[in-house]
């Protein structure tokens, strides 16, 4: 996640599970974090 900050990578797309570690890091140089889940359920979960 470090080269992610270093860069300031624009948007970053995670999957599988929703890290809040990671969407506070993009968030902290206004990044955008895309989530991509395959279920319904997943997404509720990402939301939360």
């Amino acid at each position: 996640m470090d080269i992610i900050v270093k860069h300031k990578v624009p948007i970053v797309i995670t999957s599988s599970s929703a890290r809040p570690e990671v969407n506070e890091a993009v968030h902290s140089y206004d990044g955008i974090v895309l989530h991509d889940a395959i279920h319904n359920r997943f997404a509720h979960t990402a939301k939360e």
